[in-house]
């Protein structure tokens, strides 16, 4: 099998994590393009994605997260140049909200939107599903104001990710859609929670895609 091909700038920054004790990941897909002539380092950006992903996202996005969520560390590996070592970070912190919840493999989902047709090419992050509370009466949806806050939520952890990470040589630090067979990419417009819960087929059979949680 032919190896993927290289996406230069781009970063990839895997979230290990437990739900319940089972494994519970997500990968987002970061740009960082150089700036200023300055050096290509992007070891250290690497370094940078790592250090500050969990805190970043666990101060924004913890309060919204299950008691029985643990974020247990981070891996930033570079696309662009698989010699370079990855980056990784231990954690160990866990979401706040102790509200009742339903099936564990229920998700939210943030949405990327990309200007291309196709079922299935906008990009997605998805993580623990809500509390019961935040559920509408007839359980279709969620309420108008959880689902807001979470995106607020999620837009204040990619501009705290933005102020720590981007230096004096890098800068347009960005979350992207990664389309890794054909080495390429697309800037999303925004970034949205669903209004709708939806179910994480891999939390369900209790699988991670990058690695077994013991």
């Amino acid at each position: 099998m032919a190896p993927l091909p290289l996406v230069p700038d781009v970063y990839q920054v895997t979230a290990f994590g437990t739900l319940y004790g089972k494994p519970c990941d997500r990968v987002i897909n970061w740009h960082v393009a150089r700036i200023g002539g300055g050096p290509d380092i992007p070891g250290d950006i690497c370094t940078a994605l790592a250090a500050n992903d969990a805190p970043s996202f666990m101060n924004f996005m913890g309060t919204s997260l299950p008691t029985g969520y643990t974020y247990v560390s981070t891996r930033a590996v570079y696309l662009g140049d698989l010699t370079v070592p990855e980056a990784t970070n231990v954690a160990g912190l866990s979401g706040t909200d102790a509200g009742v919840r339903g099936a564990a493999h229920t998700c939210l989902t943030i949405r990327h939107p990309v200007p291309v047709r196709g079922r299935g090419k906008d990009g997605r992050t998805n993580l623990p599903g809500p509390p019961v509370s935040a559920f509408l009466a007839d359980q279709h949806g969620l309420n108008t104001q959880y689902h807001e806050t979470i995106t607020l939520n999620f837009a204040d952890y990619q501009a705290d990710m933005i102020a720590k990470v981007q230096a004096a040589n890098w800068d347009n630090l960005g979350i992207v859609v990664l389309d890794r067979k054909l080495g390429t990419y697309l800037k999303p417009t925004t970034s949205q929670c669903d209004p709708y819960v939806n179910v994480h087929r891999r939390w369900v059979e209790r699988l991670s895609r990058h690695r077994r949680v013991a």
